[in-house]
């Protein structure tokens, strides 16, 4: 997790892998930023050896683009100091979150570690780098919000074939010790269920958020599981809730109808891929405060 926190922040990691009997290759390599970026020697002998390869990856390394990457701006003339907030974060667990990149189409991913697992994430519960960083993103929300106002609440909804709430309204503690519990299920999209749950955490007073994280369109339950969808959204807008769709652009991502789903149409997050949602951890962090 610590190496997806730096990779995420614009580090490039390179492990430089010496295969004695103690060493863990295929975890290594998943420490790196990519498969060009590791460096393997048979014994510590052969470390000089190695140096010029070392530097002629740092010299070639560049930064990520982000090239499709809309995040909210907010001008906080007026916000004074943040209110209290209930936060729910919907968290899309389908089978495309752990869908390999070399795919065309999505995957159910249900029975990970047989289908979709990535080396280095473990097999139980996080499968995939994409679920690591969708959660990691969640929790640095909670903790920037908390840091405001640690009075504010959150819960916490998961989503694939099925809705499941995990935690009702709780402190930011409590919030992220559910999110460490998650275990990844794969399967479909039933984004209805997933704004339902939220909705239902939230009550029905005070500034009430949902930040619904997925990276494709609802496919779940059978007959119109967009159209269930919308209603269900544009019920928790008449209620009063912000929806803040944050839309990974994965195989299977509907940009038009996130947008939607949201709010306002300047209060959606959208980024190539999850490697990219540190970036709007700020931006939704200055909408919560601004509401």
């Amino acid at each position: 997790e610590k190496a997806v926190l730096a990779k995420n922040a614009g580090i490039l990691l390179v492990p430089v892998i010496i295969a004695t009997h103690h060493s863990d290759q295929p975890y290594m390599k998943s420490l790196a930023s990519g498969n060009d970026t590791v460096v393997s020697v048979t014994n510590f002998d052969q470390l000089p050896a190695v140096i010029n390869s070392v530097v002629d990856v740092v010299g070639c390394a560049t930064p990520p683009k982000l090239d499709t990457v809309e995040i909210p701006t907010v001008v906080k003339t007026n916000c004074g100091a943040m209110k209290p907030v209930r936060v729910c974060f919907a968290i899309d667990m389908s089978g495309s979150v752990c869908t390999p990149e070399s795919f065309n189409s999505p995957r159910v991913c249900s029975n990970c570690p047989g289908e979709c697992h990535q080396s280095g994430f473990n097999q139980a519960t996080t499968c995939c780098e994409n679920f690591s960083e969708e959660l990691v993103f969640s929790k640095s929300i909670i903790e920037k919000i908390a840091a405001q106002n640690d009075e504010s609440q959150f819960s916490v909804v998961s989503f694939a074939s099925d809705a499941t709430t995990n935690s009702g309204l709780v402190s930011s503690s409590n919030a992220i010790s559910e999110l460490d519990g998650l275990i990844y299920s794969g399967g479909m999209t039933n984004t209805v269920g997933g704004i339902d749950h939220c909705t239902a955490t939230l009550g029905d007073d005070g500034i009430r958020v949902m930040i619904l994280v997925t990276d494709g369109k609802p496919t779940r339950p059978r007959g119109d599981p967009k159209e269930d969808a919308l209603v269900a959204a544009n019920d928790a807008k008449a209620a009063g809730i912000i929806i803040i769709p944050v839309l990974v652009g994965t195989v299977s991502a509907d940009e038009d109808y996130m947008r939607s789903l949201a709010s306002s149409s300047t209060e959606v997050v959208m980024v190539e891929n999850f490697s990219q949602l540190p970036i709007a951890v700020d931006a939704i962090v200055d909408v919560v405060e601004c509401i």
